[in-house]
């Protein structure tokens, strides 16, 4: 976030005016929506092996997170270019 905004972190957050948890997530990987966006990160660099704590935590598996990490592509791919969907029916 500093690199965007030329400020720190919690400067950035603060002027945001975002709600607690948020920048809780932000800042610290608190709460579960820390937990998320680590398990985001972690999947973003395909670090497939060490979600676990994450998933456990949040009470779902590997294999779903690979699941929306599938849909969220092919949705994407739709979006990208709507004739995929054309061709693919």
């Amino acid at each position: 976030m500093n690199v965007f905004f030329n400020m720190r972190p919690d400067e950035v957050t603060e002027k945001l005016n975002l709600v607690q948890e948020i920048q809780d997530a932000l800042m610290r990987r608190e709460g579960v929506l820390g937990m998320l966006l680590t398990l985001a990160e972690k999947a973003d660099r395909q670090d497939y092996e060490e979600i676990d704590e994450e998933t456990e935590a949040l009470g779902i598996s590997t294999e779903d997170v690979l699941r929306a990490e599938t849909n969220a592509l092919m949705d994407w791919r739709v979006l990208e270019n709507p004739l995929t969907l054309r061709l693919a029916l």
